[in-house]
C-alpha cells in the first residue's frame, strides 16, 4: 500500500485499482477532437446523453450497478437506491462530483425516488472515499470535490412530472439541476 496526498491522476488511479472495470465508463474523443462521455440509462438504451467539455481528470461510475444493495438494506426509505451514474472531474484548480439520474419518462417517477436514487450514490461514493483512505492509505483520497445532484428527463416539458426541482431540495438533495437537453449538454451547464 502506498500513501499519496489525493492529487486527480491518484484519485483516477485508485478507482481503477479499486473498482471492477465493468463498473467504470472512460471518456472517448469526439470528433472535434476534445474529451466527451456518452451515458446510457441502464433500464432504457434509447435514453442517454452525451456530456462534452469535460475537465482532464475524468471517468464515471455506473453506481446503479452496486449488486448488494437489494440484499443489505430493506429500501424502506430507500437507502437501497442508487442514481445511474457518478461522474468525477477534476481539473487543475477544480474537482467536481456530479451524481446523474437519466429518467426515460418522469412521467411516473416520484419526487422522493429520484432524490431517494441521488442521495444513496452520494452514500457509495462516500463508502467509495473511506475505503480508498483506510486501505490505500490516502488521507486526502477523492477530497475537496464540490457535489452536484442532476437529473435529465427525457422530456423537457416541464409539465411532465418532476418540475419543480425545489421539492427535492426539500427532501435533503441540494442544489439539483434539471437539464432538458438529451442529446448533448457540455460540463459546465451541469455545475
Amino acid at each position: 500500500m502506498s500513501k499519496s496526498m489525493g492529487t486527480p491522476e491518484e484519485d483516477l488511479r485508485i478507482l481503477r485499482e479499486m473498482l471492477v472495470p465493468e463498473m467504470i465508463l472512460e471518456p472517448d474523443t469526439g470528433t472535434d477532437g476534445k474529451p466527451r462521455i456518452k451515458l446510457t440509462d441502464p433500464d432504457n438504451p434509447n435514453t442517454c446523453v452525451t456530456i462534452t467539455g469535460l475537465l482532464p481528470h475524468t471517468i464515471a461510475v455506473k453506481s446503479d450497478a452496486v449488486p448488494c444493495t437489494g440484499r443489505c438494506f430493506q429500501s424502506s426509505r430507500g437507502e437501497a437506491k442508487r442514481s445511474d451514474y457518478i461522474l468525477i472531474c477534476a481539473g487543475e484548480k477544480e474537482r467536481w462530483v456530479v451524481f446523474i439520474e437519466l429518467k426515460g419518462s418522469m412521467k411516473y417517477a416520484s419526487l422522493h425516488g429520484v432524490a431517494s436514487q441521488l442521495l444513496g450514490s452520494r452514500c457509495f461514493f462516500e463508502y467509495v472515499r473511506f475505503t480508498g483512505r483506510m486501505f490505500w492509505e490516502c488521507p486526502d483520497f477523492l477530497s475537496a470535490y464540490a457535489e452536484r445532484y442532476v437529473v435529465f428527463p427525457r422530456s423537457s416539458r416541464r409539465s411532465e412530472g418532476c418540475s419543480d426541482m425545489r421539492c427535492m431540495e426539500a427532501l435533503g438533495v441540494i442544489e439539483v439541476r434539471r437539464i432538458g437537453e438529451r442529446m448533448g449538454v457540455r460540463f459546465r451547464r451541469m455545475v
